[in-house]
């Protein structure tokens, strides 16, 4: 699940401390919910148990909640429980999911987090499935940095990692990479076709085009020449 966030991790653990629950479960909904295993929930609307979609029956498979496959247990609850799963079930399996069940029976509290992005629990199965999430996630990023008041050229062309800081009124020309702990400060001009990794581009310092920089830092308003190179921890005068 690489578009998990730490926002949806945070989240669960925050409920399953203020929950003070056994297991809470991170749930989705969908209108069809395919063959994931369905959330049971008892008369007063409590999670009871996680049925598999092979053993569900036809009314169990209509509901909507299903499991993601991503908890948060109390570990001693969760090592007590799995003592008491079997695989008398239509895989001959034993499944994790069982022991929602056996807590439950047990008095013991599940808790839950609905996830509203179903993207973030998107898995990958192949190259071309991961490669297609890489484009969502990269795009997440262009676009928060378009919503900040970066300007970015042709933005399908542009890498920018996740650890990039980039102030306002920045301008990023096309088939340009930024990656790792870069920082563009205010207004400054990235040239196209450029590759800056671990570097500093200071306020209104522009980049003309076809420049490497790495581990470099370019001072206030300078501009670096067309098809300049600056490699390792180089302070450029």
């Amino acid at each position: 699940m690489p578009l998990l966030s730490a926002k949806t991790l945070i989240q669960l653990y925050e409920e399953h401390k203020r929950s003070a629950a056994a297991c809470t479960v991170l749930t989705a909904f969908l209108d069809d919910a395919g063959k994931y295993g369905r959330i049971l929930r008892d008369a007063t609307g409590k999670i009871c148990a996680i049925k598999e979609y092979k053993d569900a029956s036809e009314e169990q498979r209509n509901i909507k909640e299903w499991n993601t496959g991503i908890y948060c247990f109390m570990a001693g609850e969760l090592f007590s429980a799995l003592k008491k799963t079997s695989n008398h079930n239509q895989q001959g399996e034993y499944y994790l999911t069982d022991t929602i069940e056996i807590l439950y029976q047990q008095g013991k509290n599940i808790s839950n987090v609905v996830l509203e992005d179903l993207m973030e629990v998107s898995g990958v199965n192949s190259q071309e499935e991961l490669a297609a999430l890489e484009d969502i996630y990269l795009d997440r990023i262009r676009q928060k940095w378009l919503n900040s008041g970066v300007i970015i050229h042709n933005p399908h062309s542009v890498y920018i990692g996740e650890e990039v800081i980039i102030e306002p009124d920045v301008e990023i020309h096309q088939n340009t990479v930024i990656k790792g702990k870069s920082t563009l400060e205010k207004s400054c001009v990235i040239g196209p076709c450029s590759f800056l990794e671990n570097s500093t581009v200071s306020t209104e310092a522009i980049l003309q085009g076809h420049n490497i920089l790495v581990n470099a830092i370019i001072p206030e308003h300078h501009i670096l020449n067309f098809g300049s190179q600056i490699i390792e921890e180089t302070h450029y005068e």
